[in-house]
């Protein structure tokens, strides 16, 4: 059962202020400005956070990734299923791909807006929820296959169609159940059927 909670770490007073109020309205939403204050967090929670937004320019070092990397294992260690989002506006391709290699779930470039950081944040709860749903039915993975050379972007976009996918097929292709397994609305069914080229008359 998803705890709906979600831990926001950075050192910037202002964002993180901003980025908790924007997301409140919806989660469970915790915040630390710095290492140190997120594992003092982490270590006293009852229920972990699913969802974690780290800055990976943290001090004693903001100008480097390492600080924000070091603290990515760190709260894979504790709890691997976590899913996290990196913020992140150094070397952003390499940074990003070293975040991914060690377990972030998704990457955001700074300066973001409000409505990328959102559809992360919810991105990152709708695996979550599919990942229980296919735990409890045996399916422990859903694979995919991109080129070697692929991009961040098409590698996210094909994780994201072959969720989708699964769900639609699981659900018998019916668009209210997709919705609702989901957690979205039916019209973003639709859109998700025309992004990956599905038609309903030929699944």
């Amino acid at each position: 059962m998803l705890n709906n909670k979600l831990l926001v770490i950075d050192d910037d007073l202002v964002l993180l202020s901003l980025l908790q109020m924007t997301l409140m309205q919806d989660y469970d939403v915790l915040t630390a400005n710095s290492k140190e204050a997120a594992l003092s967090i982490l270590s006293e929670l009852d229920a972990f956070p699913e969802v974690v937004i780290l800055d990976l320019g943290l001090p004693p070092m903001p100008y480097t990734p390492d600080g924000g990397l070091l603290l990515l294992s760190q709260i894979l260690a504790m709890k691997p299923n976590t899913k996290v989002i990196v913020l992140t506006g150094q070397d952003q391709e390499a940074v990003s791909f070293r975040a991914l290699s060690l377990g972030a779930f998704d990457f955001i470039v700074k300066p973001a807006s409000s409505d990328q950081i959102i559809a992360a944040v919810k991105r990152a709860f709708l695996f979550l929820r599919q990942q229980t749903l296919t735990t409890e039915q045996g399916i422990h993975a859903i694979q995919f296959m991109v080129s070697q050379n692929a991009g961040l972007k098409q590698v996210r976009n094909e994780a994201e169609k072959q969720l989708f996918l699964h769900v639609w097929h699981q659900s018998k292709e019916n668009v209210h159940e997709t919705a609702r397994r989901l957690g979205i609305k039916r019209e973003n069914v639709y859109y998700l059927l025309d992004k990956f080229g599905v038609s309903r008359a030929d699944t």
